[in-house]
């Protein structure tokens, strides 16, 4: 007797494997009626895209900016629409002295994640293991609801008390705070089995610091202008360390003099710590000590302090930052030592999608959110 399977189980089958194939491309946003442009983008940052280059881009495929009115434009990266800033389009056509605006990022690891069998495998998500270029693609279509920041005005009147803080993180990737090593020697290839390694993306495999046995690496990390008010939070460190071979390992973690934990154990292991600390200062000492012996290979993946900082800029003139969940109902900056460059200082509230620009006064830069973004990312 021949038994037929219910044609219903047919085909939830058939859309549950469907299903699974389109979430693999994640295509879906691509409407191939439409035409792109691909904008790249290598370090974090606002961008702008200003009408003549704009104008000349589109010339080039065949389109005349003239045609395109300015709330139909829309931006993607890695299949989702991101939030624009257009200058100028209340108007309904994109001008001369018109700009697009929006946030661009260097690109990191999150996509790297999805080739490890565990995600727990991945070291950092910090960077990606291939490129540091992240790509934008700008197209425009007549539906509505396009994502956008909303501009506020800034109100300098009927303030609060200014915010006394904000949440800061200082970070050193493979060994370092500037540059990204990426050399055969900073590529940590995960564990080995009988002497070979797995075809796949295994515990601990990407780039971090080269290892070391036998003896202390020292890491020295700057965390200033440190905010140490009764309303401060805790301090964190977040780190990594991978004890390479099949070999008796023993281990400490220290900062700043103070050990923060102390392992002994044997074989292959990839590790990841979060640790509260009490002892800040504005020039600090992450120390990794491999103690058994010149075969106790060990490699310190990243280095991560998120700290309590005062409203000093230190004459940087791009800073992303997360606030603090303080009392008032609305939030009003006043900082110092911000480096304008001569223009007018631009805020995104990444949460609330929102944007304003800062009022110079003096030495400083003012700003009052006229509404609670306590918690919320921001980028100056």
């Amino acid at each position: 007797m021949i038994k037929r399977i219910p044609s219903l189980i047919i085909l939830l089958w058939f859309a549950s494997a469907l299903s699974a194939q389109t979430d693999l491309y994640g295509n879906e946003w691509i409407s191939y009626d439409q035409q792109y442009l691909k904008i790249r983008t290598a370090a974090d940052g606002l961008y702008r895209l200003h009408y003549d280059e704009l104008a000349d881009a589109l010339t080039a495929i065949g389109t005349d900016i003239a045609t395109i009115a300015p709330d139909h434009f829309q931006l993607f990266q890695l299949g989702e629409e991101q939030y624009l800033y257009i200058e100028g389009d209340g108007d309904g056509s994109f001008d001369p002295g018109d700009f697009i605006e929006f946030y661009g990022i260097r690109n990191d690891g999150k996509l790297d994640t999805r080739l490890y069998e565990n995600e727990q495998y991945q070291i950092h998500t910090y960077t990606s293991l291939f490129t540091d270029t992240a790509v934008y693609f700008l197209t425009w279509n007549s539906d509505p609801g396009h994502l956008r920041m909303e501009q506020l005005a800034n109100v300098l009147s009927d303030m609060p008390e200014p915010e006394s803080h904000y949440e800061f993180r200082t970070l050193m990737i493979n060994g370092s705070t500037t540059v990204l090593n990426h050399g055969a020697s900073y590529f940590a290839p995960g564990r080995y089995y009988l002497e070979i390694y797995s075809s796949k993306y295994d515990d601990g495999e990407g780039f971090s610091e080269t290892r070391f046995a036998g003896t202390t690496r020292n890491k020295t990390l700057s965390t200033s202008n440190i905010y140490s008010g009764e309303d401060a939070f805790v301090p964190t460190l977040r780190t990594a360390v991978i004890a390479t071979n099949e070999v008796e390992h023993h281990y400490t973690i220290s900062f700043n003099g103070t050990t923060l934990y102390d392992t002994s154990f044997t074989g292959y292991d990839f590790k990841k710590y979060e640790f509260s600390i009490d002892n800040l200062l504005s020039s600090n000492t992450v120390s990794f000590a491999s103690l058994n012996g010149s075969n106790d290979y060990l490699r310190n993946c990243y280095i991560e302090i998120t700290y309590p900082r005062i409203w000093d800029f230190n004459n940087a003139s791009k800073v992303g930052l997360r606030l603090v969940n303080s009392l008032s109902a609305t939030k009003y900056l006043v900082i110092t030592d911000f480096n304008e460059k001569s223009t007018d200082p631009v805020i995104w509230d990444f949460d609330d999608h929102k944007r304003m620009i800062g009022t110079i006064v003096g030495s400083n830069t003012e700003i009052h959110m006229p509404y609670d973004a306590s918690g919320n990312r921001i980028w100056l």
